[in-house]
């Protein structure tokens, strides 16, 4: 799942990352104007990604270890708000909607 919150000029801002696990999903972001290192990007509590202790946001599955595969994932700004929504499950049980603010 990846995109992008917008400022006026157009241009995305934030850039989102997100990987299927078997112990629940996780889910990065990045401010970086061209992220490409895992230290552009920051999980839960603003840690730098890469490290075994660093969780994604909302942590890992965003707290239910039955989350382990992302289906769909879209940042939507609204006014001055940005925020993404994740579409997330286990692939046999009901899917689940998440939204994080930015």
């Amino acid at each position: 799942a990846r995109g992008g919150r917008r400022h006026a000029g157009g241009r995305p801002t934030t850039l989102f990352v997100g990987f299927n696990s078997s112990n629940g999903i996780e889910v990065f972001k990045s401010t970086a104007a061209a992220p490409s290192v895992m230290a552009d990007f920051t999980g839960n509590a603003g840690c730098v990604a890469g490290p075994l202790a660093c969780r994604g946001l909302g942590t890992s599955g965003f707290g239910l270890p039955s989350n382990r595969q992302i289906f769909d994932g879209r940042a939507l700004t609204f006014g001055a708000t940005s925020w993404l929504y994740v579409v997330t499950g286990s692939g046999s049980a009901a899917v689940r909607v998440f939204r994080l603010g930015d």
